[in-house]
């Protein structure tokens, strides 16, 4: 098996975020991988599709992080989390919002190749809105979005001792901390993601409070 893989897809390239991943790849040594949609029956859920096939091509541990998400500390070793943590996925809650807090956000996720994994992303498309909806525990939070709800019911409902969810921040900070506090910054996390409506607004506040150009 293929030991590392970083991995990011999406519909269209918007941002230039693959330059971003493709330079933190580089620094580690890891092996880096973008795609765009290209005849999938159902676009949406680029995101199942490619973890499942790199999960079949045998990479035994993948990052996958959204093109809305950039790396911003060099010096961060994503492979510290993996070792650190023993469950199969390993991802952060939401941030709080006046919506809700969402269970975890599934823009930065840590997969290990094992067999509830390989079921997980498989699953995850063929889970009818109908189906996660009407069994929806309010515990997780909004129920919104393509990809994310369908893997938090379906983590919740088959297998929730294989998920490791961490406290937001986690490594997985929303741009609106870095505007909301300068110091934040010097905290050291290692990704900023632009969540939300207005990317590009947010992308270039991002660059103005912290003098960090992206991507």
């Amino acid at each position: 098996m293929k030991n590392f893989l970083i991995l990011s897809c999406a519909d269209s390239n918007r941002f230039d975020a693959d330059i971003n991943h493709k330079r933190y790849a580089n620094t580690h040594s890891v092996e880096y991988q973008f795609h765009t949609v290209t005849n999938l029956s159902n676009p949406f859920f680029i995101k199942p599709y490619c973890i499942s096939q790199a999960l079949s091509e045998g990479y035994e541990n993948i990052l996958c992080i959204d093109d809305d998400a950039f790396f911003i500390n060099q010096a961060w070793d994503f492979r510290e989390i993996i070792s650190k943590y023993h469950e199969d996925l390993i991802v952060t809650q939401g941030r709080k919002k006046k919506s809700g807090t969402t269970f975890f956000n599934a823009g930065v996720m840590f997969i290990k190749n094992t067999d509830k994994m390989r079921t997980l992303f498989e699953k995850a498309p063929r889970v009818s809105s109908q189906e996660f909806q009407k069994s929806w525990n309010s515990d997780w939070g909004p129920c919104v979005g393509n990809e994310q709800p369908r893997l938090i019911y379906l983590t919740q409902t088959l297998f929730p001792e294989a998920v490791k969810i961490l406290d937001y921040p986690g490594f997985n900070a929303a741009e609106i901390e870095f505007h909301k506090r300068k110091s934040f910054i010097d905290t050291k996390p290692p990704i900023v993601h632009i969540t939300g409506q207005n990317k590009k607004g947010k992308l270039e506040r991002f660059v103005k409070d912290t003098g960090i150009n992206l991507p």
